[in-house]
């Protein structure tokens, strides 16, 4: 399946809520959003910082910093699964950033293989409580 249809089928898939199980949790206590929204806000900071005259080389300390937390935040997220119809925005959010899918100079954006699964395994646990992914 082409990526290009996965992501149309985002929004389709966030209308089925979130899994039952975890479904009276407050949206706040999904760990994904705050760890999406940390890797953002460090790679705001990076390219802020690349786009300085002296930060061609993505080499200054601020660079080494963001990267460091973007890091961070990757393998939290690797290891949290998703457990809200807002966690799961906040993930394909992250992933559209991480993987360039609005950057139109770029023709064919990858995913990396554990984005792939985290997305599938959302999908898979809409599908066991009867919704359509």
């Amino acid at each position: 399946m082409k990526r290009r249809v996965l992501l149309k089928m985002a929004p389709a898939a966030l209308a089925l809520g979130p899994v039952p199980a975890v479904a009276a949790r407050p949206v706040a206590d999904d760990p994904i959003i705050g760890y999406a929204s940390r890797w953002s806000d460090a790679l705001d900071i990076w390219l802020e910082a690349a786009a300085r005259t002296d930060g061609g080389n993505f080499d200054l300390p601020i660079h080494l910093e963001m990267d460091e937390i973007k890091d961070a935040m990757i393998e939290r997220m690797k290891e949290t699964p998703i457990t809200t119809a807002a966690g799961f925005a906040a993930f394909c959010d992250y992933v559209h950033r991480d993987q360039h899918f609005g950057d139109e100079a770029e023709q064919y954006p990858e995913m990396q293989r554990w984005q792939w699964d985290k997305i599938k395994a959302w999908a898979e646990a809409c599908v066991s409580i009867g919704g359509v992914a």
